[in-house]
């Protein structure tokens, strides 16, 4: 390679950096922005602020992400995605604004959901949760259609590289590809994947609001759809059936009543597994010289944990335990799977590129800025919505007449909160536990009889770290 081609392939690699500190979430700065959350900061700050009771902040910084990027989905074009895909494959994805992963995007609307709803925001929360199950409807077709663009896109930075096309063949990195994809055996047959990366909790809620508002047809659809996810599968199948069972039937007669004196119960339980960064080195079957340095760095997940095995409820006459609905780490690694061979592709496509411009270099000095450039941007994204629970298990009770009271209890038999419904009264109860030592939270809201009735943050105090 001449070093007059040489320099210039530096110069496009500088333009390159110099155009990924441009891109904001696929648009190109113009202008200086004012100092502001990023945006998977808003999202552990926005549940930071629910899992303490500020419903309202809380709310406010989940809806500033779903705001941008509503509008940044709407103003992308041809243009900065081709620019956003340079960048990313020829630096890293760190250099672009954090995009959520889809099963967090419609978490963003349900926590928003609630946040109303716990703010006595009903009709609004509703809206919440219509668009949260939306979104989980359109997340599969549109997350295929991504994958294929994605990958058309890498294969052409080497198409358009007519030196890197002579060393680098459509084989060569199939094999880089399943290598990679090879180091991931152990963690990616840890979980196994839920249909069309849906998430039942979204469904299970929002069918238990319609049951409260009296929308049985809605209602049942939307826990038929929960209970073919879970059933067989999950603990809490059992529960979702019973709830199925009472919106059908009341569906079917000619004056359905709503629940009465009944009590749901929702544990947010743990943390969900952490992105970390893995680095990989290469076999060098890439090239045929001696390089410098080759490597890659990609994310993995470790797997989370649960704080408590469940969340007791106790009557005067019965004892019962929530049952796991959904854990959110099988979702989250079940995109991962279907992320993999598009970030093992660029990260291959990068190594690649890198490593035989080493090759073809003759002057060691220009040869060491090559190998410091692929070291320096090594880098795996491993951004994430980190404080979401690790799985959320849920209990449905029925109270009799005697039943005057009803207390939500963590194993060790300390009362988190106590419910005591008035009437037909039916309440919603939030159980928040991040990890074995947090007290947690506890918030109660009346879904039936008194509807003016706010939301009863519990006395417990919740620890962030």
């Amino acid at each position: 390679m001449q070093e007059g081609s040489l320099s210039k392939i530096i110069w496009v690699l500088l333009l390159s950096l110099a155009l990924g500190s441009c891109v904001h979430n696929g648009k190109v700065k113009t202008e200086p922005q004012k100092e502001r959350y990023t945006p998977e900061n808003a999202l552990i700050e926005g549940l930071n602020n629910y899992y303490v009771g500020n419903f309202d902040l809380s709310y406010r910084l989940l809806n500033r992400v779903d705001e941008e990027f509503n509008r940044s989905s709407e103003s992308e074009n041809i243009l900065t995605k081709s620019i956003k895909l340079i960048v990313t494959t020829l630096i890293n994805d760190k250099v672009v604004e954090y995009k959520p992963w889809y099963y967090e995007r419609s978490l963003i609307n349900t926590f928003k959901g609630v946040d109303l709803l716990l703010e006595n925001k009903l009709e609004k929360s509703r809206v919440e949760f219509n668009r949260a199950q939306v979104r989980e409807e359109e997340s599969a077709q549109e997350f295929k259609e991504e994958i294929n663009k994605q990958q058309e896109e890498a294969l052409k930075q080497i198409e358009n590289n007519k030196k890197a096309k002579q060393e680098i063949t459509k084989s060569t990195l199939e094999r880089g590809v399943n290598y990679i994809i090879s180091q991931y055996r152990t963690s990616l047959t840890l979980f196994k994947a839920y249909r069309d990366f849906q998430n039942p909790f979204i469904n299970y809620i929002y069918g238990v609001y319609l049951e409260n508002v009296g929308d049985f047809q809605k209602a049942t659809n939307q826990l038929k759809k929960c209970l073919g996810m879970v059933q067989g599968d999950e603990p809490a199948d059992k529960i979702v059936s019973r709830d199925l069972t009472f919106s059908a039937e009341e569906q079917s007669k000619p004056f359905p009543s709503t629940p009465k004196r009944t009590v749901w119960v929702f544990l947010f339980n743990g943390r969900i597994g952490e992105r970390v960064e893995k680095r990989i080195d290469l076999p060098l079957f890439l090239v045929s010289k001696k390089v410098i340095y080759t490597g890659l760095a990609l994310p993995d997940i470790k797997p989370g944990e649960v704080a408590v095995p469940y969340v007791v409820v106790e009557t005067p006459s019965r004892s019962m335990r929530t049952k796991r609905l959904v854990d959110l780490d099988r979702l989250q690694f079940t995109e991962f799977r279907k992320r993999l061979p598009t970030i093992a592709l660029k990260a291959t496509v990068k190594a690649a590129l890198y490593t035989v411009l080493q090759a073809k270099t003759k002057s060691e000095i220009l040869k060491l800025v090559e190998a410091f450039t692929q070291y320096a941007t090594n880098q795996a994204d491993t951004r994430q919505w980190k404080n979401l629970p690790k799985e959320i298990q849920v209990l449905r009770v029925e109270l009799t007449d005697s039943e005057r009271e009803l207390k939500v209890e963590r194993p060790d038999g300390t009362v988190m909160c106590t419910v005591t419904p008035k009437g037909s009264e039916n309440y919603l109860v939030f159980v928040n536990i991040g990890t074995p030592q947090d007290p947690g939270t506890c918030f109660t809201k009346v879904i039936g009889g008194r509807d003016d009735e706010k939301s009863i943050p519990s006395p417990a105090v919740y620890s962030s770290k």
